[in-house]
């Protein structure tokens, strides 16, 4: 199968416990890349790239993220396939 590339912001209730948010989520899924978005007010947002498998879709991978403890909100902003 195709593999393709997820980019998602995972908004967490505490913007000071993102860094142990970061790890939960480094538990379940293996991250490319990841990097924190500051949207003003404090308000802090830990942006992910994953690459997975075309055929899980996102669904899954969501519902995993959002039942981290700490995360409040997941939002896939895009789903790109890979090339190789």
């Amino acid at each position: 199968m195709a593999e393709v590339i997820i980019r998602a912001k995972v908004y967490v209730e505490n913007p000071e416990e993102i860094e142990k948010v970061k790890g939960e989520i480094e538990k379940i899924v293996d991250l490319e890349k990841s990097g924190i978005e500051e949207l003003g007010f404090g308000i802090k947002v830990l942006k992910v790239v994953i690459v997975a498998d075309e055929s899980k879709g996102t669904d899954e991978l969501e519902a995993a993220l959002g039942g981290v403890p700490g995360v409040s909100q997941v939002e896939i902003e895009s789903v790109d396939r890979a090339l190789g």
